[in-house]
């Protein structure tokens, strides 16, 4: 009897250890770091360190009413959050900006559609600095509010910016379209507080718009579709950035002087477009044109549309107060549902989870998720702020 015991005894003794080694095993970080030329590059394995994660969300607040014009949003184009968590919503279909306070309570509007100084013709982007002075974005220049909505300057663009941000010492940072037209030109860039370029970071080439002439008409179109990589950009906090080239999977931190100090790779399997895929976007091409009563040959548009021989491997980039980089991979045109899946990275380049939400946030901060809803049976629309019950169960390191 005792030999029996002691041979169960062993025998979980030895079941232990090999479970405790097998848990050291997976919880060891499977990727590379190295420095390259001043460059540290973090490569990531295919599967993140914590796997799946899931944000336990209780929808916290809904700012909208079409029966009141204070709280009327018309093609709302983005958010964004003052250092009071006052929020703000860019109205480019109203030509204007609504400020709410936190609790939903309208405040007051910036701007009003027109021509003239503080005034709108098409308000895309908002930027708000660490003095709650509001950057707008429109084609080609942006205007300047202060905490009150008071009109303070424009500054002309020589370029339309797409994304931007501003650092502490004032200067703009974002990327660009250099040249939209025949060899396109997206780039990264800095400006100084005037407008003008100072510095070009990165930049790459690609298909730009194409002219098209038919019989009657002149056409311009352009060659993107759901696959056609993108230059994303976005800011990690106050002087550094972060931007990547969707063709690879190569994130890229750099810091006010333009220097990229880390690069964040992922080991990712990427995928061929295949024929059935092209039929599908060229389909939807056609479909769109003639929702806009534009006659076009398909073999024009086929001429136009340019495909890669993979998909991209993202299409937007945001990030949170707690420097994590949220990357929104690309969705397949097969795709039915509608889960967006994100990959999500520490500040230092570690790959530790991957996130599935039914809609791609506009914002992810302090713990509140925020999107723009809009219902496609009354075309209403909603902004809509989540809580993350879960907030601070959610890692930032590999411990």
């Amino acid at each position: 009897m005792k030999l029996q015991n002691l041979f169960v005894f062993t025998l979980i003794f030895l079941i232990l250890i090999l479970f405790n080694a097998c848990g050291e095993q997976k919880s060891k970080w499977q990727g590379t770091a190295e420095e390259v030329d001043g460059v540290m590059i973090v490569t990531n394995p295919i599967e993140p360190f914590y796997g799946e994660l899931t944000f336990e969300l209780e929808e916290d607040l809904r700012i909208g009413n079409e029966e009141d014009d204070k709280y009327l949003f018309y093609r709302a184009r983005s958010i964004a959050l003052d250092s009071d968590e006052n929020i703000y919503v860019v109205d480019s279909g109203n030509y204007r900006i609504q400020k709410f306070d936190r609790q939903g309570k309208y405040l007051y509007t910036v701007g009003r559609k027109g021509e003239g100084p503080g005034e709108f013709s098409q308000p895309y982007g908002l930027y708000i600095d660490s003095q709650s002075f509001l950057y707008v974005r429109e084609y080609r220049q942006l205007q300047v509010f202060n905490e009150s909505g008071e009109f303070l300057k424009v500054i002309p663009l020589n370029v339309n910016l797409v994304d931007f941000a501003v650092d502490t010492e004032g200067n703009l940072f974002g990327n660009a379209d250099l040249q939209p037209r025949d060899n396109a030109v997206r780039a990264i860039i800095k400006l100084n507080s005037q407008g003008e370029i100072v510095r070009e970071v990165v930049k790459y080439f690609d298909l730009g718009i194409k002219i098209i002439v038919t019989a009657n008409r002149t056409f311009t179109l352009s060659p993107n579709h759901t696959y056609t990589p993108r230059l994303c950009f976005t800011q990690i906090e106050g002087d550094i950035f972060i931007f990547g080239y969707s063709s690879e999977y190569i994130l890229n931190l750099f810091d006010k002087n333009g220097k990229i100090f880390l690069k964040i790779i992922k080991d990712e399997l990427l995928q061929p477009i295949s024929q059935k895929e092209k039929e599908i976007i060229i389909g939807k091409a056609l479909k769109s044109l003639a929702r806009g009563n534009i006659k076009i040959p398909r073999k024009k548009v086929e001429e136009a549309i340019h495909f890669r021989k993979y998909r991209s491997c993202f299409e937007k980039m945001i990030t949170d107060d707690s420097q994590r980089i949220y990357v929104q991979k690309v969705k397949s045109v097969f795709a039915e549902d509608n889960d967006y899946t994100f990959d999500v990275f520490n500040r230092d380049g570690l790959f530790l989870y991957q996130l599935s939400l039914s809609f791609s946030p506009e914002l992810i901060q302090n713990g509140f998720l925020y999107d723009i809803f809009t219902s496609q049976d009354s075309g209403e629309v909603k902004i809509i702020r989540y809580k993350i019950k879960n907030w601070d169960q959610i890692k930032t390191s590999i411990n």
